[in-house]
This record gives C-alpha cells, sequence and structure tokens, in this order.
C-alpha cells in the first residue's frame, strides 16, 4: 500500500486520476466519462505529465469494464475495452 500511495504522488497523471476516483463518488461508466471528459479537454497538457498509454480495468462495471487512456501520443486519446499496446495496466 504504501508503494501505492508514493507512486501516485509522485506522478502529476496518477495525482489526477486518484483524484477523480475520489471527488465523483459514482459508477464506474459515470467515471470513465469523466475521464474522456478531461482528457478531451486537456490532452495535449496530459501527455506531458503522462507520457505512457494506461489500460484500466475495473471489475465491478460488467461489460463495460475497461478504458485505454493514450497520454503518449499526439493529444491523448480514450478508448472504451482494450487499448492497443497500454505500457501499464490498473
Amino acid at each position: 500500500q504504501a508503494f501505492f500511495i508514493v507512486f501516485i504522488t509522485a506522478s502529476p497523471f496518477f495525482a489526477w486520476l486518484w483524484s477523480k476516483f475520489l471527488s465523483f463518488k459514482m459508477a464506474s461508466k459515470a467515471i470513465f466519462d469523466k475521464i474522456e471528459a478531461g482528457v478531451k479537454a486537456k490532452g495535449s497538457d496530459l501527455v506531458k505529465m503522462g507520457g505512457a498509454v494506461f489500460q484500466l480495468v475495473i471489475s465491478d462495471a460488467g461489460d463495460d469494464n475497461k478504458l485505454c487512456i493514450d497520454l503518449k501520443n499526439g493529444n491523448g486519446s480514450t478508448t472504451r475495452g482494450d487499448g492497443a499496446k497500454p505500457d501499464v495496466t490498473i
């Protein structure tokens, strides 16, 4: 747990992502919607911070349980489902 907390606080992207999870106590689909909106609005800034492709897998989301966040290429993007080549799976 300590490693996870240190990792979260050391990475601006994960700090941003974690704040989304904490500030929005809602279903996984709604969280994915917020993340997608954030990447769409601030993608180029997030690419500078992220530098990787992240695959999120949320166990309670049913059929819509995966979101791939590309913060490595272009202005950033998101894809529902499996990503092409994620660098990190959470």
